[in-house]
């Protein structure tokens, strides 16, 4: 569309215009909350930005955060690549590691409902478009505002994951440019963490088997490749794969990409088909009182029993489970064949992927080893969107039976549930929440430890220095967050983890020639400075408790 015509298309479609508007405003309210706080990045969260800082520098980022799966394999590997440093590194060079972190991540989540929508609406019209848009409002419900600009890696990948599932729908139709939609998208998820490692590989055959299928009786099959397009695929997969590719080819056998597949994901223990089940349905079917504490509730944390067997796990039962599943699979079942009725090919194979893809879901979740500390639902976050894609698509299935119904008065109804449901869900997204998901957890900590962060501002420090973990309490954020400031200032940072030093890039392994230390202290340590020591910054919110301080101290070695 050209500039001087866009003007013209808001005219002539204003509730379309209403209703993307309404699509991105909750993200863009969540951005200007995050900006106008004095607020620092905690944890993985500061850890990332520090690692988009990083990009086309002498610490340039070829893969993605370290992986816990290290702790369960015994062997240290990271996720598969750093797509999300270098969608954030524009912003965080031009805007610093906290602001340019958000908003590079508001961009990100934007865009990505504004393309699944678009994509819809090139696939199945206008009418289809404003359903993804209300999908994408209720998903930004769902997970919160705080998470809507929130960079740790689980996170960032949910709004992506809706291009995903939007572009296996348009694979099934027979749509050849959603390919290049799904390998882009699904190329940055499999990425950015490992829990999408089974689930974007099945959906893309499963997509192509039910393409491939629905036009089979064609006289040229639209998605049969010609050589041009296999070139442009082909060289877009390797530009997206490259970087952990180079890092793979550098360090042959001990290569992150051969360390994961050596790895096998982690530990022995799976989630296995039952709990897979049980989750499948708390998410896809949530309780109506449920719909946005299930992003915690659906999958809850649940650690490991004496005997080293995964706890009781306190979600739905299985009875219930199977019930609301088989009801949720008549529903498709009953879609389907009204549309083959009605000779819909289109709604037909839409019904067809998205009971296909909750059978995915399943195996993937039942394939999908325990970590560490037992279930945790980050490993799985993909399951939201995936399930919202999947009452999009049901709704748009439905619409036809709708329309029919409602007779001449089809399109005033539409446009009034479009406008009235958009307006609705956005401003239910827009009030300040916090799901207790990830770094999110310490959000009550990020301006205090903003004002000790703010105090090592200008620091400088000769020579390499290494950042002592020593000490640091278990997901605790302070530490990187001071390791980001460093790093912002210019100061040579080392680190002497080999799993830090795969956080932080393996240039900044210390190796022993370090002749400063910076440490961070807590508590009543914080408050006493050590002998040869001289502290560089010191927060103690609450003056008369000693065990709220936080301080950074410097020695000479």
């Amino acid at each position: 569309m050209r500039i001087r015509d866009i003007g013209g298309a808001a005219r002539r479609e204003p509730l379309t215009v209403l209703v993307a508007v309404m699509a991105v405003a909750p993200i863009a309210s969540a951005l200007t909350r995050a900006l106008a706080a004095e607020r620092v990045l905690l944890g993985d969260n500061a850890m990332i930005a520090t690692r988009a800082h990083d990009v086309l520098t002498r610490h340039h980022p070829l893969l993605g955060t370290w992986s816990s799966a290290s702790v369960d394999s015994g062997i240290q590997v990271n996720h598969p690549g750093p797509l999300l440093f270098d969608v954030l590194a524009p912003f965080v060079r031009l805007l610093g590691m906290h602001d340019g972190t958000v908003v590079g991540m508001a961009v990100l989540n934007g865009a990505s409902v504004l393309a699944a929508s678009l994509l819809v609406r090139r696939l199945l019209g206008r009418g289809a478009m404003m359903v993804v848009v209300m999908g994408a409002l209720a998903l930004e419900f769902i997970v919160g505002s705080a998470l809507l600009v929130d960079p740790w890696n689980p996170h960032a990948m949910v709004f992506p994951f809706l291009v995903v599932t939007v572009a296996t729908w348009g694979i099934a139709l027979g749509d050849r440019r959603s390919i290049a939609w799904f390998v882009v998208s699904g190329s940055y998820c499999l990425q950015v963490h490992l829990g999408a490692a089974f689930v974007v590989p099945l959906l893309g055959v499963v997509a192509a088997i039910v393409g491939w299928r629905t036009h089979r009786r064609a006289e040229v099959h639209p998605l049969r490749p010609d050589r041009r397009w296999a070139i442009w695929m082909g060289s877009l997969a390797l530009a997206l794969w490259a970087q952990p590719v180079v890092e793979t080819i550098v360090n042959g056998r001990d290569g992150n990409l051969i360390r994961l597949l050596s790895a096998g994901g982690g530990g022995d223990t799976q989630i296995g088909p039952v709990d897979a089940m049980r989750f499948a349905s708390a998410v896809v079917m949530p309780s109506p009182g449920q719909i946005r504490e299930g992003f915690m509730a659906a999958i809850p944390a649940t650690g490991f029993d004496s005997e080293g067997a995964l706890a009781v796990v306190a979600t739905r039962g299985v009875a219930a489970s199977l019930l609301s599943l088989a009801a949720f699979a008549a529903l498709l079942v009953g879609l389907w064949w009204r549309a083959r009725r009605s000779n819909d090919v289109r709604r037909g194979a839409l019904m067809v992927m998205s009971g296909l893809a909750m059978l995915v879901a399943w195996l993937s979740m039942a394939v999908m080893p325990l970590g560490p500390f037992g279930l945790t639902a980050h490993q799985m976050r993909w399951m939201w969107p995936l399930g919202i894609g999947c009452w999009v698509a049901v709704s748009i299935a439905a619409a036809p039976l709708l329309a029919r119904h409602a007779a001449g008065r089809w399109q005033t109804v539409r446009s009034a549930t479009a406008g009235g449901g958009a307006v609705l869900l956005a401003a239910a997204s827009l009030p300040a929440y916090v799901q207790p998901a990830g770094p999110a957890v310490q959000a009550r900590l990020e301006s205090t430890v903003a004002v000790l962060v703010a105090q090592l501002a200008g620091l400088r420090l000769d020579g390499d220095v290494l950042v002592d973990h020593r000490g640091t309490p278990l997901f605790d954020g302070t530490w990187d967050a001071v390791v980001g400031a460093m790093i912002e200032t210019g100061i040579d940072v080392r680190v002497d983890d080999p799993a830090l030093a795969r956080h932080y890039g393996s240039g900044r392994l210390a190796d022993g020639s370090e002749r400063t230390v910076v440490s961070v202290r807590w508590g009543v340590e914080a408050t006493v400075v050590p002998p040869g020591s001289r502290r560089l910054a010191v927060v103690q919110p609450s003056p008369s408790d000693p065990s709220t301080a936080i301080a950074v101290f410097v020695t000479d070695r």
